[in-house]
């Protein structure tokens, strides 16, 4: 009977041990070069900062210049007897990037607008003819408005004018006021170049075309009788010291109930 021979060869059971070493050692090797993310060191993406919101941009009010308040200009160049060209101008507006003139002819009620970059522009009006201005400052869509002022457009040599047409103040066109047993007070304005005014006829009833209520008034206002609950419309006529009359446009306001 033979001799079995047990034993162990290490050229072939050997390998498997050394390559799983050796792989293990590659592996371990690749993962020491990556940092592994932790709570700690991993980066925390932050949301965008917001836009802040544009600066509001503020328009400054302009002043007007010339032609001057309630005077006459006589500073336009003649065109013929009926028309002359005026130059108007006023000052600078912060912020400001056009002016709009806004200008209107007093006897007929016409406005012409025109809008320019520059602080003055020359303008053709009637000549003898009483007119209001004034200038919306623009920087877009925000714009701030000047004080408004009259003036008469100088006509032939000699000629008188007629007082402006009467401010109304109070009632403010289109508002609702109360009253007091029955009564409220009206105000307004007259102003003239020749500065003569001598009095005024107040035109008030709840019809569209008012009839006269109190004429050669003296003063700028007036106490009133109403209709409760009702709408009023009125008007004022200026008289001068030569008899020219200018007549306002007509107003309207409601009376409350009680």
């Amino acid at each position: 009977m033979g001799r079995v021979k047990i034993g162990f060869d290490c050229r072939h059971a050997c390998r498997v041990p050394i390559m799983l070493l050796v792989f293990s050692i590659l592996m371990l090797a690749s993962s020491c070069g990556k940092k592994i993310p932790t709570p700690e060191t991993e980066e925390i993406q932050q949301p965008e900062p917001p836009t802040p919101p544009k600066p509001e941009v503020r328009v400054g009010k302009s002043s007007l210049i010339y032609p001057n308040a309630n005077e006459t200009c006589l500073s336009g160049v003649e065109i013929s007897t009926e028309l002359s060209k005026v130059t108007f101008s006023w000052s600078k507006a912060d912020e400001a990037l056009t002016y709009e003139i806004h200008l209107k002819n007093l006897m007929t009620g016409t406005v012409l607008k025109r809008t320019t970059t520059e602080r003055s522009i020359e303008l053709e009006l009637s000549r003898g003819i009483p007119y209001s201005w004034f200038i919306i400052s623009l920087n877009g869509t925000i714009g701030a408005q000047s004080d408004t002022w009259k003036f008469y457009n100088a006509g032939p040599i000699g000629i008188y004018y007629p007082p402006f047409p009467a401010d109304q103040l109070i009632p403010v066109n289109g508002a609702t006021v109360g009253h007091v047993k029955g009564k409220i007070n009206i105000s307004w304005e007259g102003s003239d170049v020749d500065k003569d005014i001598v009095d005024y006829d107040l035109y008030l009833s709840t019809d569209p075309s008012p009839a006269l209520y109190q004429s050669k008034v003296v003063s700028n206002k007036l106490e009133v009788s109403i209709s409760p609950a009702k709408r009023h419309f009125w008007k004022v006529k200026t008289r001068d010291s030569r008899g020219n009359v200018s007549e306002s446009g007509i107003h309207s306001f409601f009376v409350e109930s009680l």
